[in-house]
């Protein structure tokens, strides 16, 4: 899987990945947009770094079956962006450690950061998806467990980003040392 990624990591393919990304962005904040309208400003539980049942059962019980037929739009938009924020993490990733000297080249796995985060983002659309579905039955613990998994997304993108930071300024200094 490794070797793929790294096949695919090509700048035109990072472009592409990023053009997608940020389009799903837009197009995500408007439905976001609309929620927070319905919620009088209470953000989605994708946004957040945690959140606890009763924060939940009071955000569907604010935003109606309006609000979550909104939500579910833009959990459906939400199956496609895990993918295309992580490949495109994957790709900036595996091109900065291909530019990094030699001696980086064998810790490529660091590439794989981002696909852990994907399957937690999706893990926790999951499991929102089943608590907004059964509204107003909602259970506990799926929400903890949700809950869990939305703040181990954020961890793992954070680590994301700092390993594309480092691997990218390792490959910048080696290439200003170069010239």
């Amino acid at each position: 899987m490794l070797d793929v990624l790294d096949e695919h990591s090509k700048v035109q393919n990072l472009i592409i990945l990023l053009i997608v990304t940020i389009t799903m962005t837009l197009v995500m904040g408007y439905f976001s947009q609309q929620f927070l309208t319905l919620s009088g400003g209470l953000p989605i539980p994708d946004t957040r770094l945690g959140y606890t049942f009763t924060e939940i059962q009071d955000l569907f019980s604010t935003v109606g079956q309006e609000g979550l037929l909104v939500y579910r739009n833009l959990q459906i938009l939400d199956m496609f962006y895990p993918l295309a924020y992580s490949l495109a993490f994957v790709a900036g990733i595996m091109i900065a450690i291909r530019s990094c000297p030699e001696r980086f080249q064998k810790i490529r796995m660091a590439g794989l950061v981002p696909i852990v985060a994907a399957v937690f983002d999706y893990i926790e659309n999951i499991l929102i998806a089943t608590q907004a579905q059964s509204y107003p039955i909602l259970d506990e613990t799926v929400i903890s467990i949700a809950s869990a998994f939305t703040m181990m997304k954020w961890l793992t993108l954070l680590i994301s980003l700092i390993v594309f930071l480092i691997f990218g300024s390792i490959a910048l200094a080696s290439r200003m040392k170069v010239e």
